[in-house]
């Protein structure tokens, strides 16, 4: 059965959106997790986790779509070399965002089962801050409307968030070096937290250096929820 090339860039767009509103997905669940955190240290430290496990049974909903999209587009378009590529690496990096959803729960769980204090989370605050807001950069990147954009933008961001990534976790030292087992689980957040930002990176690496595009940004994203 012969390809029709004009329904495979179809079926690729449709799979780079969902993609994209997937990756937005993992914002969202870290951003309200840091939300719940403020709001709800040192009282009702249980709802940070119940709030987490009810957001990633949407993160399953949201990832088997994905998944589904992907088994439809194989079994309608047969695609062949390249595009059979795309939609393989598209299920790696559904895989992927999967991981970084789940990664919430393991900082919560280490926030609330070792009684981190409203103090602590303010010391921490712009560590969080920091990732958030790259996320939310590499996200709004993502738009075909940059005619000029080239992978040097992307690693610009990257190495502008690594630079200072490390002066946040210097300066976290310095306020827990009193308190070595509190500083402890705060180094694991904080691999929790680049083990995120690299899986989200692997996603839009690919996604940018990928041929067939779509304009995306998060408020695009938003008017569709």
């Amino acid at each position: 059965m012969s390809t029709n090339y004009n329904i495979l860039l179809k079926s690729e767009k449709k799979l780079k959106k969902l993609l994209f509103s997937y990756l937005f997905h993992v914002y969202e669940i870290h951003q309200k997790l840091w939300r719940d955190t403020e709001k709800y240290i040192g009282q009702n430290e249980n709802l940070i986790l119940d709030n987490v496990e009810r957001r990633l049974k949407r993160s399953l909903d949201a990832e088997d779509e994905l998944l589904d999209e992907c088994i439809w587009t194989i079994s309608k378009d047969d695609p062949r070399a390249n595009h059979l590529r795309f939609i393989i690496f598209i299920i790696y990096s559904t895989k992927d965002l999967s991981r970084a959803c789940e990664y919430t729960q393991s900082i919560g769980k280490i926030i609330v089962r070792n009684n981190f204090s409203k103090k602590t989370i303010d010391i921490i605050k712009p560590l969080f801050k920091l990732y958030l807001n790259h996320i939310e950069q590499i996200i709004e990147l993502h738009n075909d409307e940059m005619e000029n954009f080239n992978l040097e933008n992307f690693d610009d961001l990257t190495s502008q968030f690594e630079e200072k990534f490390e002066e946040i976790q210097k300066e976290i030292k310095k306020q827990f070096s009193n308190d070595e087992f509190i500083h402890y689980k705060i180094m694991q957040i904080e691999r929790l937290i680049s083990s995120t930002i690299e899986r989200i990176q692997s996603t839009f690496s690919f996604a940018l250096l990928s041929k067939m595009g779509s304009t995306i940004t998060i408020g695009a994203i938003k008017k569709t929820k």
